[in-house]
């Protein structure tokens, strides 16, 4: 597949859940500001983003072949995945500990 259309989706693919963990854990930020009540419904939302991540860096992983077509650019899309994983689980961590207001 050439032109920029599927390096768009494929960089959308391994950003969208980190970023959105990173939005709910700014949202409902628990230690900077005990009072702000945290709904029911956040905490399983963002295990499920952190699952669903994981699942979409393994279809990332799999659409390289298709997404790339250089042998180099496959090599360093693929270690770009598989370096966004402990930063993604980093990320989730960090979200974890804000919405619930304590730290590990």
């Amino acid at each position: 597949m050439k032109g920029r259309l599927p390096l768009i989706l494929w960089a959308t693919l391994v950003s969208a859940c980190p970023t959105t963990l990173m939005v709910i854990g700014a949202r409902y930020n628990r230690l900077s500001d005990r009072s702000i009540e945290t709904p029911g419904w956040v905490p399983s939302v963002v295990n499920g983003l952190f699952v669903a991540h994981l699942i979409f860096s393994i279809i990332a992983c799999v659409a390289v072949a298709w997404v790339f077509s250089e042998r180099r650019s496959r090599w360093l899309a693929w270690s770009l995945t598989a370096a966004l994983l402990p930063l993604s689980f980093s990320i989730w961590i960090g979200t974890c500990m804000s919405i619930s207001g304590s730290v590990l």
